[in-house]
């Protein structure tokens, strides 16, 4: 098996399937889906042993479509001639494709052994429990390191009460976005510390098991939300650019609000709890700075985007401020940003603020006119 350093990190369809693994470690996925996230992305985990074939699909087998609107529709799959169809009583049948058939399952114990293999970890990696994987021991602080898939404290409370750590000295739970409460690990019968894929690996996926964020910090960097955004490659001529919240229908942003959204998931991504100033905003020309309220008018347009998307108490948590600093950021784990590639934010960032530059420079010579 390939070592895991030939996985980027930052592997989008990786970082599509961690963030619905902690949801259902035993979710199945259709090809087609993952082929449209990025089918060389689909090649190299299949490869690697990340993602195994399950089953494919046959005529008179069940389907449930993902399409908007369709719901929990009981279908049946049909064979028209060479054609499939998913066919259920008083709606269109739904013609499939080979790749729509054939289902796939993400191998965690599979990710577990090669993060293993990667950092020279001593014992075999195996399973613990549905969402817990022993990846294996880091020998010089004789710490157990686990796999955590977990998408809610109740959830990680209940696994972790009965985790038994043996002779080891303490455990590491790496939970791929996840952020565990503290108060849970403060609860637990062993010396443990919780750490997310960002804050535990490099980009060659080597464990910093003592760059945990200090006490001092966890405050102002714990994400208030775990929502997943979504940047869609978008070359119209339209003036608005479309994101999705958790992989649901799309939504169009406006260019100006777009290009702070754009600054704000930049910033997020490099780390450190992702805030950005007033300051950074105005010198970044994103705002006005020669508007004292600008910044502040174009976070509030932002937020207004996610209306009817977000929960109307979650938008302010989403699009984070502290209060009396004019700090921002987008409040969520870094992992749960997703682009096209990796240079793709930066590169369309640095194309439209050009745009929000000519385009205020414009209004002020039209209101000088008048």
């Amino acid at each position: 098996m390939s070592c895991l350093c030939d996985v980027a990190i930052n592997n989008t369809l990786l970082l599509y399937l961690l963030e619905r693994i902690e949801k259902n470690p035993n979710g199945m996925y259709s090809e087609a889906e993952l082929r449209k996230i990025s089918s060389e992305s689909f090649e190299v985990l299949c490869d690697r042993g990340i993602l195994k074939f399950h089953v494919k699909l046959k005529e008179f087998d069940s389907y449930y479509s993902n399409l908007l609107g369709d719901g929990d529709t009981d279908r049946i799959i049909q064979k028209d001639g060479d054609q499939y169809y998913a066919v259920a009583v008083g709606v269109d049948r739904i013609p499939l494709t080979e790749a729509d058939l054939i289902y796939w399952r993400f191998d965690a114990l599979s990710l577990a052994k090669m993060i293993n293999e990667k950092n020279g970890l001593s014992s075999d990696s195996e399973i613990i429990s549905k969402r817990i994987i022993y990846v294996g021991t880091e020998s010089v602080d004789n710490a157990a390191v686990y796999l955590c898939l977990f998408s809610n404290d109740n959830s990680a409370a209940r696994e972790l009460s009965t985790l038994d750590i043996g002779n080891h000295s303490s455990a590491v739970l790496l939970c791929p976005a996840f952020n565990i409460a503290q108060k849970i690990i403060s609860a637990l019968k062993i010396n443990a510390k919780a750490m997310t894929f960002a804050d535990a690996f490099d980009n060659e996926w080597m464990l910093r098991l003592g760059a945990q964020r200090k006490t001092k910090h966890s405050t102002q960097q714990r994400y208030k939300t775990n929502y997943t955004l979504t940047f869609i490659d978008y070359t119209g001529e339209l003036e608005r650019y479309p994101v999705q919240i958790d992989r649901r229908a799309s939504i169009d942003i406006p260019y100006s609000k777009y290009v702070l959204l754009l600054f704000l998931a930049i910033k997020l991504k490099e780390g450190q709890g992702g805030w950005v100033s007033r300051a950074e905003i105005e010198q970044g020309k994103i705002a006005d700075g020669e508007n004292i309220n600008h910044v502040h008018n174009l976070i509030s347009e932002l937020r207004d985007c996610f209306r009817g998307v977000i929960s109307k108490q979650d938008i302010p948590r989403f699009i984070e401020n502290i209060r009396g600093k004019s700090q921002y950021r987008i409040s969520t784990t870094p992992n749960n940003i997703y682009a096209p590639h990796t240079k793709w934010l930066k590169q369309k960032y640095n194309a439209l603020i050009n745009q929000v530059k000519h385009s205020r420079q414009e209004r002020k010579k039209q209101a000088k006119k008048r």
